[in-house]
């Protein structure tokens, strides 16, 4: 399962970007696509993630997140 971390996230929108660890092309990501979300929580820029590509639209699926920014 590939790995990255949160390169952007916007909570207004609840959409953002994870940049992955094989320095490939940041990937879209939705907030119903993180798996232990929960309302009231704050993804942030640099929390560690392990996550499936949806090649087909090109978006991460299954976002799981490792460890906040700073820990892990």
């Amino acid at each position: 399962m590939p790995e990255g971390e949160i390169e952007s996230f916007d909570p207004e929108e609840q959409h953002g970007l994870i940049a992955p660890d094989d320095d490939g092309d940041p990937l879209p990501f939705t907030i119903d696509d993180v798996e232990d979300y929960h309302v009231g929580e704050r993804l942030t820029v640099g929390d560690r993630v392990a996550y499936d590509e949806d090649e087909d639209e090109g978006a991460a699926i299954h976002v799981r997140r490792l460890s906040a920014r700073g820990y892990g």
